[in-house]
């Protein structure tokens, strides 16, 4: 949408017109994980976009792994799966995020649905090639964030299989965001690397990175995770260095502009 504003000079003869481009974005700024879509089975967060009336089109849906958790038949609640809502969140309500282990398919292949997540996209079960289960992205358009903040806390567990890096000794939480333009080529990329446990809420913050600082962004995704490289696979098999029993809790997530 374009605006066109006149600028008086005090005497009344200096009057230049501005017109500026105002991009309204399809998706909200802020994120806080309080609301739920009806569900039996596991707890599937939504946003609204916030000062609008538009709580009924539920304008984000976040995806995660539980619908592949659910398939190991391990899970007798909601609080059984790897991605559920806590009541004792930043502020209200948040996300907590376990790396889970989901024990042996047959004698030989030992597959763990390697990290509690919660992303920007889709997610649809394929256990032949679980790390093509998700896919990450929704459509986006609107000014170019320079960063992401919010409030996190991690325990951190002793990796106890070790594949690649296998070199890392105790897990990490990764929370990143990712920008594409109009043709799915990646424009932009922040990430946050927790390697610590940390015990009480603290803010994370991290800048955008753009590659193309031109082109305009046509999706974006936000991803966080238990264990850094839980979503590494080979067919069923878990490839990543994981540390099971990690935790990762999350909330109160922002864009960030200039």
């Amino acid at each position: 949408h374009s605006r066109k504003f006149t600028v008086t000079s005090e005497d009344g003869q200096w009057k230049p017109v501005y017109t500026f481009k105002v991009f309204l974005a399809e998706l909200p700024t802020s994120f806080n994980f309080e609301k739920l879509l009806p569900s039996n089975d596991y707890d599937i967060f939504y946003e609204s976009q916030p000062g609008t009336s538009q709580e009924i089109s539920k304008v984000l849906q976040w995806s995660s792994g539980n619908p592949g958790f659910k398939l190991t038949g391990m899970a007798n609640s909601k609080t059984d799966y790897p991605t559920v809502q806590i009541a004792n969140g930043f502020r209200g309500k948040g996300v907590k995020l376990e790396t889970r282990d989901t024990g042996s398919f047959g004698a030989s292949v030992k597959m763990y649905i390697a990290a509690g997540n919660l992303f920007i996209g889709d997610y649809k079960t394929n256990a032949q090639s679980p790390k093509d289960s998700p896919k990450f992205g929704r459509s986006f358009t609107g000014a170019r964030p320079t960063g992401l903040k919010g409030w996190y806390k991690y325990t951190s567990k002793p990796v106890d299989y070790v594949g690649n890096p296998d070199n890392l000794k105790n897990d990490e939480c990764h929370i990143y965001l990712r920008l594409w333009d109009d043709k799915d080529n990646e424009i932009g990329y922040g990430e946050f690397i927790g390697k610590e446990t940390v015990t009480q809420y603290t803010q994370f913050r991290f800048d955008v990175t753009y590659t193309n600082k031109t082109a305009k962004p046509a999706k974006i995704t936000i991803v966080a995770t238990s264990s850094h490289y839980g979503g590494d696979f080979t067919g069923m098999k878990v490839t990543g260095s994981v540390g099971v029993g990690s935790e990762l809790w999350v909330d109160e997530f922002e864009l960030l502009y200039e």
